[in-house]
């Protein structure tokens, strides 16, 4: 492989180190089901999944596959690939008598799954429950299933409505609850998803976000836009390619003669904040992403040097106006009520706006972060701790690394020119607008709070620096960014645990370090309609899971099943951070 360096100079005075990979990159073709390594082997078979936008990659309806020749010693979490869906997966159960436990049942709480059936085309389908006045997705382009969204006075009735679909779609879809299976023996599969992209080595950065193991539950959705108020982007870079949606330019000059439709990036700022979202993952070719699906819409405020006066109220503006909820503005500067008031805006209309701490590395107050509606972000290091040159501040809320991080560089037309180290507090922001795409992938009612108390609530706190103190501190805000805690926090009150014979146990995965700022109320029901708090409940702990025990009545007269759902609770101080 080829390579030479550049020097690339950032505002913030970070030199970036450029380096140019050779035109034979490209992505290779995955290999078909119809290869040898897929033949049956005897009655052995995988119990497979396909990720769902908002319940994560451990979704399912499962399909039942041939055991591949290559793995008769296949494990839970190997991947495999799928050839009707076009894409590798993990293994979640081996159907054998051997299988190490019982195949709990979940569902999702605010979902019902619709399938066309007796020849009817999905259209039909859209075509009635848009009628009967559904919200609905289809969470898998090659399966016609269809999942209809309820919102939260609805799912409190997930049962008369999934009747109400029976009986109104009886001749045309089989309907039903959307049921998640998996192998629920103590412990979920927390382990890392690893991309094939080049680079991925080099990214020290996601690792240091628990990302590959947030992988393993979501990996995002088409249907979230992170607005990036930035220089631009390079439409055209091979690893861009699917990630970006239109945008517009609010640096145009007729005097300069900077066309308005223009949104190229020559200055290389914008394109490196739109990779850390969206540059195309487990492709083969360069970089992977924060988040796998989420989309990037250019707002360019700034050519070069030239930035006309307004220009970023423009793009919020224009951003708002198209239903944009998450907002990176990777920039600062002196004071600016005009821009603080957007901010504002933005809040109001329950858009969640990160921004940079900057770089000075000292307490200098930048605007837009000191606005209290923003989500301020400074820069850490690959020892997860704050870097020098970050600022700080009574108005930070978190760190994510932005020391030297891998990014895409524009390619002006080249393809050999295609990646850069980047750094500074920008980066940092840029991570963080992600990973709260990739929340909102899980559940696109989550408000604007939602996102800021699981980004908070999910932060690792206390990682040695002496200026580190528990909880929040003018140096670290909440703590360091931790996308699996995070995704592990938004994820729980999405699924509901069927437990049958009276007696059974709950675990789920919890974040180590918020122990004292984060809790678990468990609720419970017999019909899926009427739900019971249940009082002090003795959960325990181990590591990074938490258990409760369910003694139900032994009685003949009780009930068959129970169902049970967990939502996380939160301290005082992280409710009023994420209230802002």
């Amino acid at each position: 492989m080829k390579k030479r360096t550049i020097i690339w100079i950032t505002a913030g005075g970070l030199c970036l180190l450029a380096y140019f990979l050779d035109s034979d990159s490209r992505p290779k073709d995955h290999p078909t089901e119809n290869d040898p390594a897929f033949a049956a082997t005897g009655a052995k078979a995988l119990q497979l999944a396909f990720p769902h936008a908002r319940l994560g990659s451990d979704s399912v309806p499962p399909i039942e596959k041939p055991l591949p020749s290559d793995a008769a010693d296949a494990q839970i979490g190997q991947p495999v690939f799928l050839g009707a869906i076009g894409h590798y997966e993990s293994i979640m159960a081996l159907t054998t008598s051997e299988n190490v436990g019982p195949i709990t049942r979940f569902y999702a709480a605010d979902q019902i799954g619709v399938r066309p059936i007796g020849g009817f085309e999905l259209s039909a389908l859209e075509e009635r429950l848009s009628q009967l006045g559904y919200r609905f997705s289809q969470p898998f382009e090659e399966s016609p299933l269809l999942s209809v969204h309820l919102d939260p006075a609805q799912s409190k009735h997930i049962v008369h409505h999934r009747q109400r679909l029976r009986e109104t779609l009886a001749e045309i879809a089989v309907v039903d609850f959307y049921e998640v299976f998996k192998n629920f023996f103590g412990n979920f599969d927390a382990s890392p998803v690893v991309p094939d992209d080049l680079l991925y080595d080099l990214q020290w950065n996601l690792p240091a976000i628990e990302a590959p193991r947030a992988w393993r539950f979501q990996k995002g959705s088409s249907d979230v836009v992170v607005g990036v108020i930035d220089t631009g982007a390079d439409l055209e870079h091979p690893d861009l390619l699917g990630g970006l949606v239109d945008g517009k330019n609010f640096a145009y000059s007729e005097i300069l003669g900077i066309p308005e439709e223009v949104v190229d990036d020559p200055y290389g700022h914008g394109t490196a904040m739109a990779s850390a979202i969206a540059a195309a993952t487990n492709n083969r070719l360069l970089l992977a992403a924060v988040t796998w699906r989420c989309k990037v819409m250019p707002l360019k405020w700034k050519h070069m040097t030239f930035a006309p006066y307004g220009a970023e109220e423009a793009a919020i503006e224009y951003a708002l106006a198209r239903g944009v909820r998450i907002l990176n503005y990777s920039a600062g500067g002196g004071p600016d009520d005009l821009l603080a008031e957007a901010v504002r805006e933005a809040g109001r209309q329950d858009c969640l706006f990160v921004t940079s701490m900057g770089n000075y590395g000292d307490d200098f107050v930048s605007w837009p972060a000191v606005v209290d509606e923003a989500v301020a972000v400074g820069a850490s290091g690959k020892d997860r701790k704050r870097v020098y040159y970050s600022c700080y501040g009574d108005h930070i809320d978190l760190i994510a690394p932005g020391d030297l991080v891998p990014a895409l560089y524009p390619t002006y037309g080249k393809v050999n020119q295609w990646w850069t180290y980047s750094g500074g507090t920008s980066l940092a922001a840029a991570q963080v607008s992600a990973a709260a795409a990739m929340l909102l992938s899980i559940n696109p009612d989550f408000t604007r709070r939602d996102l800021k108390l699981f980004l908070y609530a999910g932060c690792d706190d206390m990682l040695g620096d002496e200026n580190d103190t528990l909880g929040w501190d003018k140096y670290h805000g909440w703590g360091h960014l931790n996308l699996y805690n995070s995704v592990v926090l938004a994820t729980l009150p999405t699924k509901i645990e069927e437990i049958s014979g009276g007696r059974g146990i709950l675990r789920w995965k919890v974040p180590i370090s918020r122990r004292s700022e984060v809790g678990y109320q468990i609720e419970m029901s017999y019909d899926l309609e009427t739900w019971y708090v249940v009082e002090d409940p003795e959960i325990r702990f181990e590591e990074e899971d938490a258990y409760w025990e369910f003694r139900g009545s032994d009685s003949a007269n009780g009930p068959e099943k129970s169902f049970f759902r967990i939502r996380p609770t939160f301290s005082k101080e992280l409710l009023e951070a994420a209230s802002m």
